[in-house]
């Protein structure tokens, strides 16, 4: 159904994909239309200027044959993930925990930046015109940031430790 952290994600991910007009494939199942259509008339509230809807064929499972094998490329990273993430905390992690959005959009990310397709390219040059440059960070990593000099004072540390939950 329509969550309201999925469908600002979701519109956020169509405002900074820098296109004016995106044509999207989604099955029939009427959870996932209507949450792609909040989520889409939320993004052509500003940039986006049209989001067209294409629909698979009725009984052709086939034609979404790309999009499902990278759902589950992605469930697998989750898994993976939480695995990790769990052996170096040494506790378990419940599925409703709230970290599972930051998961789930850290594997999204590491899919489209890292994973090629048939073509030889990851999704990220297609979308950016230009191959990833940042350096990529596991899920939970500690890691350290810098603090801009505006959010510190004179003597306070500029960089500090923190937990990497995402690119």
């Amino acid at each position: 159904g329509v969550d309201d952290h999925v469908v600002s994600r979701v519109s956020a991910f169509a405002k900074s994909s820098g296109y004016l007009k995106l044509i999207y494939r989604s099955d029939r199942k009427p959870a996932l239309r209507a949450l792609l259509e909040e989520s889409f008339r939320k993004a052509s509230d500003s940039e986006l200027q049209q989001a067209i809807r294409e629909a698979s064929p009725v009984g052709e499972s086939q034609s979404n044959s790309r999009a499902e094998s990278a759902v589950l490329r992605i469930q697998d990273m989750v898994r993976t993930y939480k695995c990790a993430l769990e052996s170096r905390i040494g506790s378990r992690i419940p599925c409703d925990h709230p970290i599972f959005h930051w998961m789930i959009e850290h594997a999204a990310s590491i899919y489209n930046r890292f994973v090629c397709t048939e073509d030889g390219n990851t999704p990220y040059p297609n979308v950016h015109g230009q191959r990833y440059k940042g350096r990529p960070v596991e899920f939970g990593e500690q890691v350290f940031y810098f603090v801009p000099k505006r959010l510190r004072a004179k003597l306070i540390l500029r960089w500090r430790l923190g937990t990497g939950l995402g690119n």
